[in-house]
């Protein structure tokens, strides 16, 4: 079930969440947890099958629910090398594991 940026799954089901990438600009995709340990989290990046000059992968995240509990994702479109920048965009995901 999925209600806006609220999440819930069952133990050791899977979802995906995926972004619009702006790698050609040097921007990524990361996500940083709080709560329970309850999932793993593997970032696959998605490229286009036509590639044209400019054009940006999307950022995958795969995420698989390991054990019951909460966590808050906090999503960050930003830039690696500007640490005292303000990512480009966040979103942030409620995740409960049932």
């Amino acid at each position: 079930m999925q209600d806006d940026n609220q999440i819930v799954l069952k133990k050791g089901a899977h979802t995906t969440l995926s972004f619009i990438g702006k790698s050609t600009s040097g921007y990524e995709w990361t996500v940083e947890t709080d709560g329970d340990n309850c999932l793993r989290i593997e970032k696959q990046v998605q490229e286009q099958k036509i590639s044209r000059p400019g054009q940006s992968a999307n950022d995958n995240f795969n995420i698989t629910a390991m054990s019951t509990g909460t966590a808050i994702l906090h999503f960050s479109l930003s830039r690696s090398w500007e640490k005292s920048t303000e990512p480009l965009k966040r979103i942030i995901y409620q995740l409960k594991v049932e």
